[in-house]
């Protein structure tokens, strides 16, 4: 916005949103998943982690990639606290990348 470039804003914005939405349709129709809540540039969907494959998600992280330029992290966990965490994980290791929650035992 520092350009006034609202048209391109827009446009990025509108391809953007088609982009999640195809991606979010995709993972549905794959996995069973359901979308508990989604907005912007995020999300939060409930899979059966017996229907969840990563060769799929990672597959679909790449096409989401190729169709609108940018990248998709995604983090995965058996409760949303967990998945949240992961996320974070994901993108402060490098972004363009799916974490699986994952704890810690010592001893």
């Amino acid at each position: 916005m520092l350009t006034n470039a609202t048209d391109a804003l827009a446009q990025f914005a509108s391809n953007y949103r088609e982009a999640m939405d195809w991606f979010l349709c995709k993972v549905v129709e794959q996995f069973g998943a359901a979308v508990v809540f989604e907005g912007g540039d995020n999300a939060l969907l409930s899979v059966d982690g017996g229907r969840c494959s990563i060769d799929g998600l990672e597959g679909l992280r790449s096409d989401f990639a190729r169709r609108i330029g940018r990248t998709l992290s995604i983090g995965i966990g058996h409760s949303a606290h967990q998945a949240y965490l992961a996320l974070k994980l994901a993108k402060t290791s490098g972004k363009d990348r799916i974490w699986r929650f994952e704890e810690l035992t010592y001893g």
